[in-house]
């Protein structure tokens, strides 16, 4: 509170008037309208002498208009005004603190704070800068947009909100203080817009043929104007060639459009176009790239073993785009179908590869031979071929040559079947092999009987060619059996009525009782020749 000293021309005081300061400042607001205070006081000193006369006079207490209270007083009201208009000059309105920038996306609520303190009777007015529009006054909106509100604290902070804002809302606003000359602050409203692919003008999914080329083009809208990069889905690195010969990889490419020439089934896959501007979320969108080529058939083992009665496993690698048919056949033609010895599966490795296998169960001798593998698409087909052999099975022994005691190969015989042990070499033949049990000089075995007679014969032959040669050298010699034992041993041998091991047996005896009796004829000969 500040007290006035109201007097009258007789210099007496007459009573002590308590006002405000804000009633003092509302009674001297023209004080603030002038730059130089000299002035100001000047002008002040004439208009306060006459209104302080006019009061007291109005008051009844004066003594006259125009009347003044000498030099005294007014050197009084001289430094009373001075005073005055200091006071005024400090209560002044000031901004706290400064306006800021502000940065909201599309959709959202953004304010601005204006602090201001001192502001007296003075007003705040909301003014949109670049459009020069005035939004509000104080506490009162006065345009049409119902979107705009302000709030005042009842202190010193004024609030201007903006709900859902939009692009036309983005610029310059200013928070005005109407004094003389005026204050304001000014900040920005800047409106974001997070990316969005535009489907209209950015590629789908695109097939072409392998040594072909294709452009990829991804286009996106947003405030500030997003940057499109190109990834693969898998990780892989993208392959872009400059020239004939030149290539470069790399796990990312910007740009809005993705150029690929001569492309390789290897380049197949979906590729990712993602847009960003720093506003989130961050979109992207999947183009599957399909690169058709003939179907290539692999085969990692081309000749496969194994013993009857065990299961075996036969594989073939497929490359085929776009998707083939596959199965399995017999090399005479006779297709494959799945049921409780033979398993059919597919394992897909990527988007061209797939793994076939086949799983046959207990082997039957009728499952050895060739298998094929066949692919077939759009394009083409092709096939690979398997071998299937039967291997020796595991601790079983293979007969060989020398065990048939000098039996040609001639004597082998070829069996469907197998034998009661099993025996098979790789060729699926079966030897005539002799009974574990059989002696090999028993004469039950015709093959060892054969043989023994044969040694006998030639025995017999070169014993009948040294009786020649001697019976040359000396006399005739006879040597016959008595009571023709030659003879019915003879026919005993062709009749077979005998055992042929007993025929032979005589044979040899009677030979030999033979050629003592012509060794004794000879040696009488000899000395009768002595004697003469």
């Amino acid at each position: 509170m500040m007290s006035l000293l109201v007097v009258k021309e007789s210099c007496e005081r007459i009573a002590d008037i308590s006002i405000s300061q804000e009633q003092y400042t509302d009674s001297h607001r023209h004080l603030n309208r002038v730059a130089n205070h000299r002035k100001l006081a000047q002008l002040e000193i004439a208009a306060g002498g006459s209104a302080l006369g006019t009061g007291l006079g109005g008051s009844g207490t004066g003594s006259g208009t125009g009347g003044g209270c000498g030099p005294a007083l007014r050197w009084q009201l001289l430094l009373l005004l001075l005073l005055c208009n200091c006071i005024v000059g400090a209560f002044e309105p000031d901004f706290v603190i400064p306006l800021e920038n502000v940065t909201i996306a599309q959709g959202r609520d953004a304010t601005f704070t204006c602090v201001v303190n001192n502001l007296g009777g003075h007003r705040v007015a909301w003014i949109k800068a670049d459009a020069k529009a005035i939004l509000a006054i104080h506490e009162h909106v006065i345009t049409n947009n119902d979107r705009l509100s302000v709030q005042h604290n009842d202190y010193n902070t004024w609030t201007l909100n903006i709900r859902s804002v939009k692009m036309e809302d983005a610029g310059k606003y200013m928070c005005q203080v109407n004094t003389d000359p005026m204050k304001m602050q000014t900040a920005t409203l800047e409106v974001v817009i997070p990316p969005d692919i535009i489907n209209e003008e950015t590629s789908g999914d695109m097939m072409v043929p392998e040594g072909g080329s294709a452009k990829l083009v991804c286009r996106a809208r947003g405030h500030p104007k997003p940057k499109i990069t190109w990834r693969r889905e898998d990780g892989r690195e993208i392959i872009a060639r400059n020239g004939s010969h030149q290539k470069t990889k790399a796990q990312s490419v910007e740009g809005e459009m993705l150029t690929l020439s001569k492309i390789t089934r290897s380049e197949m896959g979906a590729y990712m176009c993602i847009a960003s501007n720093g506003v989130p979320p961050t979109v992207s969108k999947r183009m599957k790239l399909q690169v058709h080529f003939h179907p290539l058939v692999q085969v990692p083992n081309q000749l496969v073993g194994a013993p009857v009665l065990t299961d075996v496993t036969l594989i073939c690698n497929v490359e085929a785009s776009p998707k083939a048919i596959n199965y399995w056949q017999r090399e005479n033609g006779e297709m494959i179908i799945a049921g409780d010895r033979y398993a059919l599966t597919e394992k897909e490795n990527n988007m061209y590869a797939i793994e076939m296998i086949l799983h046959i169960k207990r082997l039957q001798t009728s499952d050895f031979g060739g298998y094929k593998c066949i692919s077939k698409n759009s394009i083409g087909d092709t096939e690979g071929t398997i071998r299937l052999y039967e291997m020796e099975r595991p601790g079983k022994k293979i007969l060989r040559d020398d065990d048939l005691n000098e039996v040609s190969k001639n004597e082998v015989v070829q069996k469907d079947t197998r034998s009661e042990d099993g025996s098979r070499n790789q060729n699926g033949r079966l030897y005539k092999d002799r009974a574990p049990d059989q002696h090999p000089a028993s004469g039950s075995d015709p093959l060892l009987v054969r043989g023994t007679m044969q040694l006998i014969g030639t025995f017999l032959l070169a014993l009948l060619v040294l009786l020649a040669a001697m019976a040359r050298a000396g006399p005739t010699l006879s040597c016959r059996t008595k009571g023709g034992g030659q003879k019915k041993a003879k026919e005993t041998s062709l009749n077979g009525q005998k055992d042929e091991d007993e025929v032979m047996d005589g044979q040899a005896e009677k030979w030999r009782m033979c050629w003592q009796r012509s060794t004794r004829s000879w040696r009488r000969a000899e000395l009768a020749e002595s004697a003469e």
